[in-house]
């Protein structure tokens, strides 16, 4: 089992802190296309489909339902983009590891250094979105001040997700897979734009074991001010699968780097 100490944390800081600094010069032509396109999702599906869907509740419209599962999904497509690919070009094309393994910084410190940045870069655009939208008002509770903590916690878990495939994948015309079979069925069975009990009985298990569905949850929940049992098993799952996830991660690391 790999221990998280305080010497990994300083070196998981340097590597962060590299990520930004590269940020930021290039946030500007990162950060406002990725909110952007799905704020074009929302006002298509919701402004479009939503005229001829009914309503979901007391003074809650189509599109005020799928704008908190529009931005959990914004911040899961933001941290694929942060890591997934990234990490191919740093093991295989700049070989960006194998510097950074010439310092005090160990193997541990660079995964977690990855999961860290590549939940910043997802907060980052989670956080514009959730500006962008809640000034149109989509959102019909105070409680949906937290969401900003939500976004953190949905973005770890894509983060750990992105950044354990990118310790797999060893070839940049791969992740074509990872996104067709991973994340594009995630984006459509979560319940983004439709209750996942709609689904047929046999599919509502696979749903269920997602982490963009428990993203989904929570951020309904704090949107509409409606909370029960159920948000503490969906804040459970969005807090230990990131967890869960680095201890692989760090093998997968180590046989890259053959440390």
């Amino acid at each position: 089992m790999t221990a998280i100490t305080l010497r990994t944390f300083e070196g998981a800081r340097h590597c962060w802190w590299r990520e930004m600094t590269i940020y930021r010069h290039t946030a500007k032509w990162t950060a406002l296309p990725e909110v952007f396109d799905m704020l074009f999702w929302l006002v298509a599906m919701g402004l479009g489909l939503g005229a001829q869907s009914g309503s979901f509740g007391p003074g809650i419209s189509y599109i005020d339902y799928i704008a908190p599962g529009t931005l959990a999904s914004a911040v899961m497509w933001s941290a694929c983009f942060g890591t997934t690919f990234n990490l191919t070009s740093k093991f295989d094309l700049t070989r960006t590891y194998e510097g950074i393994m010439a310092t005090p910084v160990g193997v541990a410190d660079i995964a977690l250094g990855e999961i860290m940045w590549g939940t910043t870069h997802a907060s980052v655009t989670g956080c514009l979105f959730f500006v962008i939208s809640a000034a149109a008002m989509l959102y019909k509770s105070a409680w949906a001040l937290l969401m900003p903590l939500a976004i953190i916690l949905v973005g770890a878990n894509f983060a750990a997700m992105g950044v354990l495939a990118g310790a797999y994948v060893r070839k940049l015309i791969y992740w074509g897979s990872y996104f067709a079979f991973v994340i594009t069925p995630m984006f459509l069975l979560s319940g983004v734009f439709f209750p996942v009990a709609a689904l047929p009985a046999w599919i509502r298990p696979l749903a269920w074991i997602m982490p963009l569905y428990h993203g989904i949850e929570v951020m309904r929940a704090l949107s509409f001010g409606q909370f029960s049992v159920r948000i503490l098993v969906h804040l459970a799952f969005l807090i230990v699968i990131p967890v869960v996830l680095f201890i692989p991660t760090v093998k997968l690391f180590k046989k890259r780097l053959f440390v």
